[in-house]
């Protein structure tokens, strides 16, 4: 869904997908992978290139890299393979204008295998945990990660609420580079 509206904003970009569960390519909309401008790879995206045990929860959007394999919403574990970034931008020949990460609390290793990107890509937006104890990519640690990479939060795009208290458990935070935002005052 988030590719299908980017793409009506940037009719001209190019979209490289990442998604580990092979089984959801069948589910996207034929339209959005027949499309030109569209790459899906059956990868996760992480800190380091190889193949990593990938938790199934019983909700296909909440499974994850960070989730242990006997966590209550477990539903069993594929091995799947690994790229970085960095790879990812090797092997294009190009560094992303923006880029969209959303790895249910693996989002900072994500962020720890783009090192070639951070102080070139100009926004990155990265889903982060406000009440959600389980997941390290907390609002504050991803926010203090970017700015050390000299991003700074702009704004937040996605609230979400617990599906169990309804209190807020994670935020898509739009990280733009520094001397972007200080050039707008």
């Amino acid at each position: 869904d988030w590719t299908r509206t980017a793409r009506a904003v940037f009719p001209s970009a190019s979209y490289v997908l990442f998604e580990p569960q092979g089984n959801l390519k069948a589910q996207a909309h034929r339209s959005l992978l027949s499309a030109p401008d569209v790459e899906w790879y059956t990868a996760a995206v992480s800190d380091r290139c190889g193949s990593g045990t990938f938790t199934l929860a019983k909700r296909s959007d909440s499974s994850s890299l960070s989730m242990p394999s006997d966590h209550p919403i477990a539903a069993g574990a594929i091995e799947v393979p690994l790229i970085t970034l960095n790879q990812v931008a090797a092997l294009r020949g190009c560094i992303p204008e923006m880029v969209k990460i959303d790895a249910e609390g693996h989002d900072l290793r994500v962020l720890e295998g783009a090192s070639a990107l951070l102080g070139k890509t100009d926004v990155f937006f990265v889903e982060c945990a406000v009440c959600c104890p389980e997941f390290e990519n907390t609002l504050v640690s991803v926010s203090g990660f970017m700015w050390e990479a000299g991003y700074g939060l702009a704004g937040l795009t996605s609230l979400l609420p617990s599906p169990a208290t309804g209190e807020l458990w994670l935020v898509e935070g739009a990280f733009v580079r520094q001397e972007a935002l200080l050039a707008e005052r």
